[in-house]
């Protein structure tokens, strides 16, 4: 639980990120492993779009998980 309205809006922002990635066939917790591991590198918004739960590639993720980073 959160103890703040600030710690409720953040655990929102992650149960929306782990719900929607399910509903995307992504599994979550490699989801947001590949996208922690690419946030860094985004230097304007539409660096982050592919990153999407409903658009980042399959083979994105399958790469990240056998350890090639993209």
């Amino acid at each position: 639980m959160s103890g703040s309205p600030a710690g409720a809006t953040a655990s929102a922002a992650w149960y929306s990120l782990i719900e929607t990635s399910k509903i995307n066939g992504v599994e979550p917790y490699l989801y947001l492993r590949c996208l922690l591991s690419g946030l860094p590198d985004g230097e304007d918004p539409d660096t982050y779009t592919p990153l999407l739960p409903w658009k980042i590639e399959k083979t994105m993720l399958l790469d990240f998980d056998a350890g090639t980073l993209f």
